[in-house]
């Protein structure tokens, strides 16, 4: 009877464990659904200007290549993976880079965008950095592109995390 109820028990918490939302992800996904339609409105914004020379429509194809092509990694260089969502002005795409199959297309480059956070006290701050990737001569090359910085705090009042500050670096 005993182990009937443990089974019961243990069963759900697993079961509630799973339905429970996880925040931290929601976060991090806001924040690359945030930056992602900043980076559509801005390529929105460049397509609206009248400039005709060949260079700037060099700049417009491989502006809109980059934003057709981008992948997420995390921290660990591993697949991000995302929900799609209407919300979402940027259709990602994911790569193990490190896995050989892939070496074929990272020696024609990439881009990405590798999310980073850290907690400290009520404060989450995420970091999504703009990267292009290479596989050159056996080795990785990352060259970073800026990037932007999301800072959520949590409101013990409103018991919710709140969006307090972005920024967005260009270099």
């Amino acid at each position: 009877m005993k182990r009937i109820f443990l089974i019961g028990l243990l069963l759900s918490f697993k079961l509630y464990s799973q339905e429970k939302p996880n925040e931290y992800k929601k976060l991090v996904d806001s924040a690359i659904t945030i930056k992602s339609n900043q980076a559509l409105e801005d390529f929105n914004h460049q397509l609206r200007k009248n400039i005709n020379t060949e260079n700037w429509r060099y700049y417009i194809e491989n502006y809109k290549r980059r934003i057709e092509n981008t992948y997420l990694i995390d921290e660990n260089h591993q697949p991000y993976i995302i929900q799609p969502s209407n919300e979402l002005g940027i259709k990602f795409k994911q790569m193990d880079i490190y896995d050989s199959k892939n070496k074929k297309e990272l020696k024609k480059g990439i881009s990405a965008w590798k999310i980073v956070s850290g907690l400290n006290e009520n404060k989450l701050k995420i970091d999504i950095i703009e990267f292009t990737i290479n596989y050159a001569n056996k080795k990785y090359i990352f060259a970073n592109g800026g990037g932007s910085t999301f800072i959520y705090e949590y409101s013990c009042e409103e018991k919710k995390w709140i969006l307090i500050s972005n920024k967005t670096n260009v270099l």
